[in-house]
């Protein structure tokens, strides 16, 4: 993501900490202020916010299974799937949740949810935005640097997918039939 005056100028004076982070772990709602919560296992965290589906959407959801979890995990678009085939293939993976939390600024009011929260083995911490750049409004630019800059301030890393390199898509899509269990 490439930094620009205009998307910058638009953050407001937006402190990234003013916020509130809305999670469920368990069928159970909870708030906190975000350095409260940065020991809350957010790879365990329910989604949300559910998948919305209708008649001729042109996004595909889905489940994935990853090896490096032993866990389905839940994707909206065939960028999202191909992002979790490229992190299971890591091998750096404890655990991963889809749209883990929301999090919620208060001045002025913004609201964001990660489409994914990525337990590394060595238990630090990664949030994820998939989005190909034709897609990134400037709203949403000014969403992913306030992300970036909480996330940072909690100690995780944060990342926005939005560029797959020429046929990496489609072999991810040809390996994926492998990844499942029952080929063990």
């Amino acid at each position: 993501m490439s930094l620009t005056a205009n998307w910058l100028d638009a953050l407001d004076g937006t402190n990234a900490l003013a916020a509130t982070i809305e999670f469920s772990r368990h069928g159970y709602r909870q708030q906190a202020d975000p350095l409260d919560v940065v020991r809350v296992p957010f790879e365990e965290a329910d989604p949300v916010r559910a998948f919305v589906s209708y008649p001729g959407k042109r996004n595909f959801e889905g489940k994935l299974w990853l090896a490096s979890t032993r866990r389905h995990v839940p994707f909206e678009s065939f960028w999202e799937r191909a992002f979790l085939a490229i992190l299971d293939r890591t091998g750096d993976v404890a655990g991963v949740s889809s749209q883990p939390m929301w999090i919620r600024w208060r001045s002025p009011k913004r609201s964001h949810a990660p489409d994914y929260f990525v337990r590394r083995a060595d238990g630090s911490g990664l949030l994820v935005d998939v989005r190909p750049k034709e897609l990134i409004k400037a709203e949403d630019e000014v969403k992913f640097e306030l992300t970036r800059r909480l996330a940072a301030a909690l100690g995780w890393s944060y990342l926005v997918l939005d560029d797959l390199p020429g046929a990496t898509e489609a072999n991810l899509r040809f390996l994926l039939r492998y990844r499942d269990p029952a080929w063990l």
